[in-house]
């Protein structure tokens, strides 16, 4: 009797094993092997992003970007990882605490009204208006030889300064009547060539922590992000003489693809690599 052997079907091979076949993943394992052994120039660091959904600004914390030297091609690309949506500090009104030192604008925090064109310069007086002289109002004309208004016709109406309330002396705003000013320099410091202060960064006034979300720039797609479509970069440049921030702007390329940037995941320390698009390089006049 004859025994029929049934022969198990084959396993079919996922597409995405290990990544293999994955473009994207080969994307990303290729350019950072050029990463890793140093087949780049660096041409500029990135200050700011601007997507449909608006602008992560890295100030100057953001990721150096260069051409590739892959193959036959230079590929623009970032060259160091991706540092994550940094927070935005804006400065407030309060005066820095960490770099304080004496106003040398005031006394004890007070100071003579003369801060702006509407102050009274110390006089507690200011003028308000004008009215006509009386030789005007008898001969309807100014009397050259009137010996109030010397022919002017007219007469200045003073009036309390209403910054002082009359009393020509003010709070004094550098200092906000502390009489300790903050020079933005280390340790207080009023030398130009003193380091900044560094809870301040040089500003003089404290600083305002304001978190710049990543989620409305990206999407996820296929285990991966995609951050764009980019319109524009604002890129500081690392060579040449002139160190003026420079417009890069996106537009599709010749497949008809925006530029984007792949990531793996959106904390700092992220693999990136920019995919599609055409840059056209501005200088600092609007000029391509």
């Amino acid at each position: 009797m004859a025994t029929s052997i049934m022969r198990q079907p084959r396993a079919r091979r996922s597409r995405k094993a290990a990544g293999a076949t994955d473009p994207i993943q080969q994307l990303l394992e290729h350019r950072a092997g050029i990463i890793a052994r140093q087949e780049f120039m660096p041409i500029g660091r990135v200050m700011q992003i601007y997507t449909h959904a608006g602008i992560i600004d890295f100030r100057n914390r953001g990721p150096a970007i260069g051409k590739l030297n892959d193959g036959d091609e230079q590929t623009l690309d970032l060259v160091e990882a991706w540092p994550g949506a940094p927070s935005r500090f804006d400065t407030t009104q309060e005066n820095c605490p960490y770099c304080l030192t004496k106003c040398d604008e005031c006394k004890r925090g007070v100071r003579k009204c003369n801060h702006g064109p509407a102050s009274c310069g110390g006089a507690g007086k200011r003028k308000t208006g004008e009215k006509p002289c009386r030789c005007v109002r008898t001969r309807k004309r100014p009397n050259p030889s009137c010996k109030t208004c010397y022919g002017a016709g007219s007469l200045v109406v003073m009036g309390k300064c209403e910054i002082c309330k009359g009393r020509g002396k003010v709070k004094c705003p550098l200092c906000k009547g502390t009489a300790k000013m903050s020079t933005g320099k280390l340790n207080g410091s009023q030398e130009r060539t003193a380091p900044n202060c560094p809870h301040c960064q040089g500003y003089g006034r404290k600083l305002m922590e304001i978190e710049q979300p990543i989620a409305p720039h990206v999407k996820e797609h296929g285990g991966m992000f995609v951050l764009g479509p980019i319109r524009g970069m604002l890129v500081m440049p690392l060579v040449g003489d002139k160190r003026m921030p420079q417009w890069w702007s996106a537009s599709v390329d010749t497949k008809g693809r925006s530029l984007t940037l792949i990531l793996r995941h959106t904390a700092p320390g992220a693999q990136a690599a920019m995919l599609g698009g055409t840059i056209i390089v501005h200088n600092s006049t609007g000029q391509a």
